[in-house]
């Protein structure tokens, strides 16, 4: 089955009464990018005075793959900031800061769509779909709160719709090998296909920015520093309690603390 995908800008939102005419920032040849992913969430944003169909309507009805514009930007803004913090991140991910510079170059009006239709049929990808928007925030917001060492529970969901997903781990070299899609590219060509798709305007321009501005502020992966530890648990994972003491003194401290 096809997996192709696409990350659609609109000036309108999209309905069930009228097509609305959309742009196509980027396309994937296999799955949803990681990076486009970020630009969607479970909540709802608005102002104070923004009515909630404005916004797609309550959290339970709307599409949580169509955003506003300036939602889904904020919302990329925030997965950028924590990502540069994590050099074991950001050799995967800077490629997503070009992403992030077309999205704002299309002002604050507007809206985000992705057209993923294998991935919103019945069955499996339809409920994997509904817990992808969760698993992304918590993903975010460990990364910002610099917690990377268990990111791979909450990666399941997106390994299964996404062509590659870093997991702060020594591993992700092996899985950006053995990912399926773009095996045509090399290098930093490859690694931005794979989190970011392919740009349909101007591709010319995004390599030449690609190789002029994101290139040389990644980190190679075989230079980066030591990767987080786990924390080490107690071998029971309680923390174990002394041995009571025992005879005549044990008895007076345990009445002194009662």
């Amino acid at each position: 089955m096809s997996r192709v995908s696409r990350l659609l800008y609109s000036a309108g939102r999209s309905g069930h009464e009228a097509s609305v005419e959309a742009e196509t920032i980027a396309e994937c040849e296999d799955g949803i990018p990681m990076g486009w992913l970020f630009c969607f969430g479970g909540r709802n944003f608005g102002n104070p005075d923004d009515q909630v169909a404005d916004r797609g309507g309550k959290a339970a009805e709307r599409n949580r793959f169509e955003t506003p514009l300036d939602v889904g930007e904020a919302r990329l803004a925030q997965a950028l900031d924590g990502l540069r913090a994590s050099p074991h991140l950001w050799v995967w991910f800077a490629p997503v800061e070009l992403l992030h510079r077309r999205i704002q170059a299309r002002g604050k009006r507007g809206f985000l769509r992705l057209d993923a239709t294998w991935a919103f049929q019945g069955g499996a990808n339809l409920e994997t779909m509904n817990n992808v928007p969760a698993f992304v925030e918590n993903y975010i917001n460990r990364v910002n709160s610099g917690i990377v060492h268990d990111l791979e529970l909450f990666s399941k969901p997106l390994l299964e719709i996404s062509p590659f997903v870093p997991v702060c781990r020594p591993d992700d070299r092996r899985t950006f090998d053995k990912a399926k899609a773009y095996r045509n590219r090399q290098g930093v060509h490859r690694i931005a296909a794979l989190v970011t798709g392919s740009p349909v305007l101007d591709p010319e321009l995004w390599n030449t920015r690609l190789e002029q501005h994101i290139a040389p502020e990644m980190t190679k992966p075989d230079e980066l520093p030591p990767y987080p530890e786990s924390p080490v648990p107690a071998d029971d994972g309680k923390q174990k309690q002394p041995a009571p003491e025992r005879g005549l003194l044990g008895k007076l401290k345990s009445m002194i603390g009662r």
